[in-house]
């Protein structure tokens, strides 16, 4: 179970997880016996329980296994990715998009302490019929290109803000795994309104206009346009 004083969790829906520890850990108090959490671990693990966390190293932030049953191993950072960004921004997309494969197995968290604030947007990827969703993450106070004296996330326009998006939508400067950059004709989920993106700026889709199924937003992760 995460430690949610010291961490925060960014993606994934652990409760299945944690719910069996809960249970396990109250059928050991009532008949007096210590709980074998390495087991349960190890147990869960073998039936497919994985997460990362978003760490900062020296080189940069970098997304690692949580577990020392995967060796803590690199699995998103500079040794990766040659266009690897290194921010926690970028880490963070890494790490979200990843655990939102299979959010029921996986999960993405982050320390308390690093963390830094940033606004996830959803992407309905749908230009080439893949019908996924990519998470973009785009850092609260950096503009693109920029460092953190440019406007706050809150300060820009809908236009700036659907801009930003598209920006770090591009896995030249957001790599994230199995997903492709956000291109004319992915639809960019902003504000409770979608947006299509064309070949030269974007487009508002009618709220008659069917959506995609995927992953659904959090009342921590507000929705922007571009």
């Amino acid at each position: 179970m995460l430690n949610t004083e010291h961490f925060s969790l960014l993606a994934g829906r652990p409760e299945e997880w944690d719910e069996e520890i809960r249970q396990q850990a109250s059928r050991a108090a009532n008949q007096n016996v210590a709980i074998n959490l390495r087991e349960l671990q190890e147990e869960q693990h073998y039936h497919g329980r994985l997460s990362v966390e978003v760490v900062k190293s020296g080189c940069g932030w970098t997304v690692r296994c949580a577990s020392g049953l995967d060796n803590f191993q690199l699995v998103a950072g500079n040794r990766h990715d040659a266009y690897w960004p290194a921010t926690y921004a970028g880490a963070a997309a890494w790490g979200i998009n990843w655990a939102n494969e299979d959010p029921g197995n996986r999960e993405c968290f982050a320390r308390k302490a690093d963390a830094q604030e940033i606004v996830t947007i959803e992407v309905e990827m749908q230009a080439f019929g893949d019908t996924k969703i990519r998470t973009v993450v785009i850092p609260a106070a950096e503009g693109v290109g920029q460092a953190t004296e440019s406007p706050f996330w809150r300060d820009l326009t809908r236009d700036q803000k659907l801009d930003h998006i598209f920006y770090y939508g591009q896995n030249d400067f957001q790599p994230v795994a199995n997903h492709r950059s956000v291109s004319v004709g992915d639809i960019i989920r902003l504000e409770g309104k979608r947006y299509r993106v064309d070949a030269v700026g974007f487009t508002e889709i009618p709220e008659s206009a069917p959506a995609i199924q995927g992953v659904p937003s959090g009342p921590d992760s507000p929705t922007s346009t571009r």
